[in-house]
């Protein structure tokens, strides 16, 4: 099938300027604060302005009555790729996805798979309000499967970066190579929607005289650095890369979980961001560590980890991190003797940062997104709030955080071009899309065979 019968170019024609009318706009800006009704003007690609009554004569008009418009929600940790093999691990524990998907399915990917999962992945991320993703692509064991990875998100239109996985039974000038060949063909502007990163095992697969000179090569490169550490308990990874000196800002560790309690000093102490995964985490490597960071200063970002599991969307994990963290609290409290707690753990407005400004700063692009702030990209969503599961609305922040769902996203900007509008994708053939990922879900089972003989649909 060819890309041309998938993406429907033009679909949308707008005004440079776009003025969203009469929504309930939440900044998440502090500054700014938020506005019971209030008017968005975009210019381009950068929102403008942001308050009550704006008139524009000549700009394409969204209405936004009974809309709540958010930031568009930023997802610090997703393995995109795995998207045409979604819900295979529902019942699996980490030794079932390790077997199954990264020593079994993942060996049969062709390129052009990969492509499809990144291009699905990053359709259903949009449709569901995520406007920027890390894209942690651990399935490139070629030049061209790390190309068709790159060419499914700039073919969704999503922003974000996608990190390319090392591979350990390559030298250093092959890795070099390949990095600079990615650089140099796909990432030449500073203002791209896209950007490059590096995805390395660590501590808990790669020897630490390797993961030296990975690290090494990665900033004379200039390009940041993701790392799973936790996933096994008792290596201490945390502990061996901050005696190394390897850990630093342009480092991103993703779950820690089942590290030693200094080690998060050491994870406070080095400036190193942090994405944590609820759902995944919850199901097959631990209890996700939220507190633990914020009670030494780190704000982690949420991903949605792997598809194959659970949900594809952030108000999933938005709920869990919410909700986990209040239990924690709350259990804290009784054993200490409170009887009647008077606070929660965590607020409503203080989870839904996490999947926004925070996720902008694993990705280090909080300066262009993260919050509805005037100067900044116009990414962001629009919900509907006339649906029967949001009506009627008397609590906007709190129904964000734990009451809406992806049905509820009416339209997604990214960059001031809209994505989704009345509840569709507005820039693809879906009847072409879920065929492409039929025929390369069929094909990569066919290869492999269907695990525990389960009939895909």
């Amino acid at each position: 099938m060819e890309l041309g019968d998938v993406l429907l170019e033009g679909v949308v024609v707008m005004s440079s300027k776009t003025l969203i009318k009469n929504g309930c706009v939440l900044t998440f800006d502090k500054r700014i604060g938020n506005y019971t009704k209030a008017d968005i003007l975009i210019e381009g690609s950068k929102i403008k302005a942001i308050h009550p009554q704006i008139e524009v004569p000549d700009a394409h008009l969204v209405d936004a009555t009974n809309m709540i418009v958010i930031p568009g929600f930023i997802d610090g940790h997703r393995h995109t790729w795995e998207a045409a093999i979604r819900e295979i691990a529902t019942d699996f524990t980490f030794y079932d996805y390790e077997q199954v998907v990264l020593r079994g399915l993942r060996n049969v990917y062709r390129p052009h798979d990969v492509f499809v999962g990144n291009f699905l992945g990053a359709l259903e991320a949009l449709n569901s309000g995520v406007t920027s993703l890390l894209d942690w692509c651990h399935n490139t064991p070629t030049f061209a499967h790390a190309e068709a990875g790159i060419m499914g998100l700039k073919h969704a239109g999503i922003r974000g970066s996608f990190y390319y996985n090392v591979q350990d039974n390559l030298s250093m000038n092959e890795t070099r190579h390949i990095l600079c060949g990615l650089l140099e063909r796909y990432f030449t502007h500073s203002d791209d929607l896209l950007h490059l990163g590096v995805a390395l095992t660590g501590p808990e697969g790669t020897p630490m005289e390797l993961l030296t000179q990975q690290m090494h090569m990665c900033r004379e490169l200039g390009l940041p650095i993701s790392i799973h550490v936790g996933d096994i308990p008792n290596i201490k990874s945390v502990k061996k890369m901050y005696k190394a000196g390897l850990l630093g800002p342009d480092v991103n560790l993703v779950h820690c979980t089942n590290l030693e309690e200094e080690e998060y000093k050491y994870v406070a102490d080095s400036g190193v961001t942090v994405a944590i995964s609820p759902a995944s985490e919850m199901q097959m490597i631990g209890i996700p560590v939220t507190g633990k960071l914020l009670n030494v200063g780190v704000k982690p970002s949420l991903g949605v980890d792997s598809v194959t599991a659970m949900a594809g969307d952030m108000f999933m994990q938005v709920r869990l991190v919410l909700q986990l963290e209040r239990m924690f609290y709350l259990q804290g409290q009784w054993d200490s003797g409170v009887d009647t707690p008077k606070i929660l753990g965590m607020s409503s407005q203080q989870a839904l940062d996490l999947a926004t400004i925070e996720g902008a700063r694993v990705l280090g692009i909080d300066q262009k997104v993260g919050t509805l702030t005037p100067g900044k990209d116009a990414d962001l969503t629009l919900v509907r709030y006339t649906d029967l599961n949001l009506f009627p609305m008397n609590n906007p922040v709190g129904a964000m955080a734990l009451c809406a769902e992806t049905m509820n996203v009416d339209s997604v900007f990214v960059s001031g071009r809209a994505i989704k509008r009345h509840g569709q994708l507005v820039h693809v053939n879906m009847d072409q899309v879920l065929q492409m990922a039929r025929e390369s879900r069929d094909y990569i089972f066919t290869m492999r065979g269907v695990p525990y003989g389960s009939k895909p649909l």
